[in-house]
């Protein structure tokens, strides 16, 4: 057996080579799967360092929390438990006007270097500290943000983020200015910390590096307002569970920690009340229950703030109102009871039983843009004395309950000044915001009920109890009693979920293997035809073996076992070359194509268990594939197939019918992408088995020249015909189909409507909400402004290769859903006009719809139409988003989309408005916009641009493809070579014949050349019509273009390849001692 493989020693290298081939390219792909995964987890680990848990909340807390914490932990020192502050904003540098946005502000103690415990962080902390000789506190900066600002040590640099607002913005007395919404700090750059560990440390899960700033904890404190406090905790200790850290905490925290505070009155009354002004409903429910534990009395309070209260002519401008539990007043004649206290009923005229129709005038609780001015109507029931009203029903206003005068109010809604008359200063100067007026709790709840909630404090009664003893068990059980969700905080597991997602969304593994698949099918393609020619070689020793006794079974299973050494040997050099394999494959991706990934930090990672793997594999597709050879010895090498003439043409007709059947209904179905698909494949199929009959019909007509006589030629070796056209056939419809697709489309310079941009202009993106200041856009552009609220979240498009945990949403307005556009790939209702309102059904109190890209949903989530996605809405509570449509190819391929009626629903705190859609084409929109509101961070971006974005990502796969598709072209193109040299070999006794009747040699190479081009361009023109049908949505899509060039060029080169192959075989025929041959027959 061994003197065998020597001696057929070329053909059986050949092999050798073909297997180790086979072997590089499968194991190299999985390891192009291990490297990416691999490198995503070296990148977690690097940029978390030792951060195992980080706690955030949407509030800011107390500094002294992490402190206490950490005394309640026995097993881990207080130096794994770090304070610090945590924001996005942007980043300016002032001389040259160079811009950052979306960068990450880090306001670390002095501690922070005994956390990371590196130098880098040690020399972070010191960096920080302000020297004498600077006019600016320090900051520092890691290479990535430098970079982009192009920034000095010791030059100045503007930071500017979002000033923490004390209560939401979109509530009606939320401040939303820019001076309440923008805050800046100018420091002085001391330090340019490496892009590694501390250097690139982010909580977001993202290959990308991240551009950073650190400053002092105490300065980031002082200019957010926030003296000793912060918003986020990182843990450093993988020795305790996620519920004993919860637990811990739980036992550590306070109301302040919840943005609650108490106060007391003169009537012993414990009042809670919150620094947002509206209680949380889940605090409310959970302090009425515990309350009702520990047997005190609640009474819930709702205070708002009226315009005006009229009576007839005469009224009273603003003024609080007290909703809450009465004893007395109904309902009568339609009206609900309203009482005031004697001032207000005396300036309006009335007395104790006097009969009047009180009309309320107020702004509505929840604004976007502007303020609603709506009324409400009341029956006056009587007056209460205001020496018995308490002052402390209103709970704190910031801006007006510290002003000495009505005139002087800072507030966030429009006033009248001219309607404050001397009674009303008065009045404020005796009461303060004493309320004016008291309505049924109810009745207030219907009119000033907001998303935020719907009291401003509850009263407990607490009987005999001694305050401070009621105030600290009922603080005790509340906090007990509720998650930390419910009240605002999210303990995260940060490592343990970065080290998830590294897994990435896609698996590396498979796809490379599905690029290389035709490299793969073409060397295994090799192995079977190298094989196969190695054993027609030694055909003469069969028939000998035969001759002397031995059996087809012990011929088949000695060949067998030459082709298992072959495959052992060969897979083992293959595991050398897969590592080279990829080496390269990880370097083309972080240089040529890193398009795909958008990062250079991949590294090669070789795992063991995918080189076993690949070896295996390797090892069993090279054996059934020379074990096919082997088999087929059995069978005489001249007997015709088993298939007759008739079926082949059947196999044809059918597979016809199936391609005009399947296009039929792809044009009914919109389209559809998978049809065509089907319908270019079968009728490939179907030309392929249309040949076979044709070449198996055998025809018998006389010599007339030498091209009919050569085309006749080829039905001499139907099977090795079909074989070349199939192998051409094959190359040509994959090529084309993905170079047809590769090419981007040709966007319309004028954004239409019902395409991926859905007629936009531009898409803008800001760090910090724009409300007030929407109305300078119209100053800059002169279309329409649709602003979204957003809940940030992780990108769920391509362009992100960590597994998306909690997806980035935004919200669509009823004005945007009306006004539709988009193409949509699928919907779950097919009868609408408009299939944006599908966003408005109602699916249940925790079903959510929504709606996705095709490609996002399918391919990074792996999900689809109908299917659902569970995430924890803002109080902890599980709800699920219900795809109810899918996008074509849009640029909302990053976020999830849902209405703003659900999104403030259930996260009313986290959403707000920082995504707009810009209903503009102007030239210089981008400069103009991004200079106005340059502080507040917003980026735009062209439409088509960020189309164009996702685009590059496929295209980029498709260059790879191509690329390796060019490999595999190659080896099918040896393929096709050792197919002609065969025919050329078994020939020899009819070129000899012909020789002999004076054929010259240039003649029969004529010949030759003839036959198999022939059979190239009948496979070219097969591969190449089925690839076209295959791909006509995308040829007659809106906005494609034909990439003429691009196919002629892989037309030609297909044919060069082929034609490179045919002169192979002409040389070798031309070689031959064919004269000779004729005479060693004879």
């Amino acid at each position: 057996m061994w003197r065998s493989l020597r001696y057929f020693w070329p053909i059986n290298l050949s092999v050798f080579l073909a297997i180790a081939t086979a072997t590089a390219v499968l194991t190299g792909a999985l390891l192009v799967g291990d490297s990416v995964r691999g490198s995503l987890e070296e990148l977690t680990l690097d940029r978390l360092g030792p951060t195992e848990y980080a706690l955030a909340a949407n509030q800011f807390f107390r500094q002294s929390l992490a402190k206490e914490i950490g005394e309640k932990t026995t097993t881990e020192s207080l130096n794994s438990i770090l304070p610090l502050i945590s924001i996005t904003g942007t980043a300016v540098q002032p001389a040259s006007k160079a811009r950052r946005t979306n960068i990450n502000i880090y306001g670390l103690p002095a501690e922070s270097g005994q956390f990371w415990r590196t130098n880098l962080s040690e020399e972070i902390t010191k960096r920080l500290k302000k020297s004498n000789q600077q006019i600016f506190p320090s900051v520092v900066l890691n290479q990535s943000l430098q970079k982009e600002l192009n920034v000095k040590l010791g030059e100045t640099v503007v930071l500017y983020f979002e000033r923490p607002p004390d209560i939401h913005r979109e509530f009606m007395l939320g401040r939303r200015d820019y001076t309440d919404l923008v805050q800046s700090i100018r420091l002085t750059v001391t330090y340019i910390v490496p892009d590694r560990n501390i250097g690139r440390f982010s909580l977001q899960n993202s290959e990308y590096f991240p551009a950073n700033a650190y400053v002092d904890l105490s300065v980031l404190q002082k200019s957010v307002d926030q003296k000793q406090r912060v918003n986020t905790i990182l843990v450093a200790s993988s020795k305790i569970s996620p519920e004993e850290w919860e637990k811990k905490l739980k036992l550590s925290l306070r109301f302040t920690d919840l943005g609650l505070t108490f106060r007391t009155n003169d009537q012993d009354l414990l009042m809670i009340e919150s620094r947002d002004f509206i209680l949380s409903p889940n605090l409310v429910n959970a302090i009425e229950s515990c309350a009702s534990v520990l047997n005190l009395k609640t009474n819930p309070i709702l205070t708002y703030l009226a315009n005006r209260i009229t009576v007839g002519d005469q009224s009273i401008p603003y003024s609080t109102i007290t909703a809450m539990n009465l004893d007395k007043g109904g309902t009568k004649g339609g009206k609900p009871p309203l009482f005031l206290n004697s001032w207000a009923a005396e300036i309006l005229g009335l007395n104790q039983d006097e009969q009047a129709e009180v009309e309320i005038e107020y702004f509505l609780p929840d604004t976007e843009n502007n303020f609603q001015t709506e009324f409400a109507h009341f029956r006056f029931e009587g007056l209460v004395d205001i020496s018995k009203l308490d002052p402390e029903l209103t709970p704190n206003l910031p801006g007006i309950q510290s002003a000495d005068d009505i005139s002087n109010w800072e507030v966030p809604f429009p006033i009248d000044y001219e309607k404050i008359g001397p009674k009303d200063e008065e009045y404020w100067d005796l009461y303060q915001s004493t309320p004016k007026a008291i309505i049924r709790l109810q009745d207030g709840q219907n009119l000033w009920n907001s998303r935020f909630g719907k009291l401003t404090s509850l009263r407990i009664d607490v009987n005999d109890m001694p305050l401070l003893v009621a105030q600290t068990k009922l603080e005790e059980s509340v906090l007990e009693r509720l998650t930390l969700a419910e009240v605002g905080f999210r303990l995260q597991n940060v490592k343990q979920t970065g080290l998830s997602a590294s897994k990435g969304s896609n698996d590396f593994s498979v796809l490379f293997v599905s690029l290389s698949f035709f490299l793969i099918l073409s060397a295994l393609l090799i192995i079977g035809l190298l094989f196969r020619l190695g054993t027609e070689m030694r055909r003469d020793e069969i028939y000998l073996l035969r001759a002397v006794g031995f059996s087809n079974q012990q011929i088949q299973l000695r060949l067998s076992k030459e082709g298992l050494i072959l495959a052992i040997l060969g897979s083992t050099l293959g595991l050398a070359l897969a590592i080279c394999y990829g080496s390269l494959m990880v370097y083309g991706l972080r240089t040529w194509w890193i398009g795909a990934v958008g990062t250079t930090a991949l590294k090669v990672h070789i795992s063991i268990t995918s080189l076993v793997i690949g070896l295996v594999l390797s090892l069993i597709m090279s054996q059934l594939t020379i074990g096919w050879v082997v088999k087929r010895l059995s069978h005489d090498i001249q007997q015709s197939s088993h298939f007759s003439l008739n079926s082949r043409w059947v196999i044809g007709t059918v597979c016809l019918i199936i391609a005009i059947g399947t296009i039929t209904y792809a044009f009914l179905d919109k389209f559809s992408p998978l049809f065509f698909y089907i319908s270019g494949t079968s009728l490939m199929v179907s030309g392929l088995a249309y040949f076979s009959g044709w070449l198996h019909h055998r025809p018998t007509t006389r010599f007339t020249n030498y091209i009919s006589s050569s085309i006749r030629n080829t039905a001499r070796r139907p099977g090795r015909s079909l074989l070349c056209v199939a192998l051409v056939a094959c190359a040509s419809f994959v090529i084309i189909a993905v170079g047809t697709n590769r090419q981007p489309s040709v966007e319309s310079s004028v954004p239409i409507k019902q395409t991926g941009t859905g007629g936009f202009g531009y898409m803008a993106k800001a760090d910090i909400p724009i409300l007030v200041d929407l109305e300078k856009f119209d100053s800059i552009i002169t279309g329409a402004i649709f602003p979204c609220l957003t809940l940030p979240g992780d990108d769920v498009s391509c362009l992100n290769l960590f597994q998306p945990q909690k997806p980035h949403i935004i919200g669509f307005s009823s004005e945007l859903i009306r006004r539709g556009g988009f193409q949509f790939q699928q919907t779950i209702d097919h009868d609408l006009d408009n299939s944006w309102n599908l966003l408005n059904q109602d699916l249940g109190p925790t079903v959510v719809p929504v709606i996705g890209d095709y490609e996002s949903v399918k391919w990074i989530l792996g999900l689809g139409i109908g299917q659902r996605i569970s995430m924890q809405d803002e109080s902890g509570q599980i709800i699920e988003f219900e795809f109810v449509a899918l996008l074509k190819d849009s640029i909302f391929q990053s976020e999830l989309i849902v209405s703003n009626d659900q999104l403030r629903r259930h996260f009313p705190h986290q959403s707000s408005n920082r995504t707009f859609l810009i209903d503009s084409v102007q030239g210089e929109t981008v400069q103009k916009l991004e200079q106005e509101f340059s502080s507040y961070g917003l980026d735009v971006t062209p439409t088509i641009d960020r189309l164009k974005s996702f685009h590059t990502v496929k295209y980029t796969y498709m260059s790879v493809f191509q690329v390796i598709g060019g490999l595999g072209l190659m080896l099918g193109t040896a393929g096709l070579a050792i197919v002609l040299v065969r025919n050329t070999i078994e020939r020899k006794k009819e070129l000899a014949i012909l020789q002999a009747f004076g054929f010259k040699r240039s003649i029969l190479s004529i010949i030759m050349l003839i036959e198999n081009t022939f059979l190239i361009l009948v496979g070219l023109f097969i591969g190449t019509i089925s690839a076209l049908l295959s791909v006509t949505p995308h040829l007659l899509s809106l906005g494609n273009s034909v990439p003429v060039i691009s196919l002629v060029g892989t037309l030609i080169m297909i044919v060069v390849f082929g034609m490179g192959a045919n002169w192979l075989a002409i040389q070798i025929t031309t070689r031959l001692p064919l004269l000779a041959t004729l005479k060693s027959e004879f």
